[in-house]
């Protein structure tokens, strides 16, 4: 089946029941057809491998198969109409194997509600690293998020801070610095071979800075 799978894929997407979709490493010209079959708009974010897009999406319609993955990687926020996305930013995490992006959005439900997504694809060319584990636990007071994951760990007795790592390009170690800066209470701690950082915001939290 040597053919574009976008409008099947638009397809399904459009059929399915969500509020806010996260597409990570997703054809980036799927994305303004994405969004119109589910009824929804959003924000795309170019990733790796988008080298000369005009000529890559030509080659994606002509011979699928070839190019692969070669036609570049997007990842792409999708809200159901009449949500919107209120504030958008990105940070680009790495460039070297693949670059790699962090999106973060402030959106508005359709029912009203307002929340804060992120989109992260980590890991890259570090496939021992990639195992995650992620929970959110939420009450009227408080919203607690724990993220674990089996990789080298870090330092984390002084102050946060992004450092730089053998290997990779540029800084590591966003993730606790941010959470540093934007949460209520948070903390980090490693046993049997796996780190787990937890963090609170509560109402009246302090407001990202600029």
């Amino acid at each position: 089946m040597n053919r574009p799978l976008r409008d099947e894929f638009a397809g399904w997407i459009a059929e399915r029941e969500w509020d806010v979709a996260l597409l990570q490493e997703a054809p980036p010209l799927w994305f303004h057809e994405l969004a119109r079959s589910a009824r929804a708009n959003g924000r795309r974010v170019l990733t790796s491998r988008n080298l000369i897009p005009p000529l890559q999406r030509f080659l994606a319609n002509l011979n699928p198969d070839l190019i692969a993955s070669w036609e570049g990687g997007s990842n792409q926020l999708l809200v159901r109409d009449p949500g919107r996305v209120l504030e958008h930013r990105t940070m680009t995490l790495a460039t070297t194997p693949e670059r790699r992006k962090m999106t973060w959005a402030r959106v508005r439900l359709a029912s009203g509600q307002t929340v804060c997504v992120v989109n992260l694809h980590a890991s890259a060319g570090l496939p021992e690293q990639a195992s995650i584990e992620f929970s959110v636990r939420a009450s009227g007071e408080v919203l607690m998020v724990e993220v674990a994951d089996t990789g080298q760990g870090f330092d984390h007795s002084g102050a946060p801070r992004p450092r730089i790592m053998a290997g990779i390009a540029e800084p590591s170690g966003w993730g606790l610095f941010l959470v540093d800066r934007l949460s209520d209470r948070g903390g980090a701690v490693q046993m049997d071979g796996e780190t787990r950082v937890w963090f609170e915001l509560r109402p009246g939290a302090r407001a990202l800075a600029g």
